[in-house]
């Protein structure tokens, strides 16, 4: 299994534990990149916008593969550089809608994003 941990800090969230660098890539896109803006949700609509392939925020760089979407660092540690996060696209808009859901609206202390058995699941540790 691989996880990230956050915790909100005024309204911000922060990445304080990761078990590996995909999951350091992910919670960097979530706790940066994707946020909790009311005015927009930007990524999902990129999501199914057939026209863009590609596209960037503070931190990633994200690729629409086929069926996939593969999340890259923009600024990786050389030794980290060649690593990425793919994940189906069920999986990613599925974790974008779970992040709007579960974080966004009820804004808990704490959470962690599971990546176990080909699945990412977003859990409440702390309300």
């Amino acid at each position: 299994m691989s996880y990230a941990r956050f915790e909100d800090h005024d309204g911000y969230y922060s990445r304080i534990e990761t078990s590996n660098v995909e999951m350091c890539i992910l919670g960097n896109f979530l706790t940066s990149d994707v946020r909790c803006r009311t005015d927009d949700f930007f990524w999902e609509s990129w999501f199914y916008d057939a026209e863009n392939e590609s596209c960037g925020g503070n931190i990633t760089q994200l690729y629409k593969e086929g069926e996939y979407i593969e999340l890259e660092d923009d600024y990786p540690i050389e030794e980290f550089a060649h690593i990425a996060v793919k994940m189906r696209r069920d999986q990613f808009i599925k974790l974008l809608n779970d992040w709007k859901e579960i974080v966004c609206k009820n804004r808990p202390q704490e959470l962690i994003l599971r990546y176990e058995n080909d699945e990412y699941t977003l859990e409440v540790v702390k309300a």
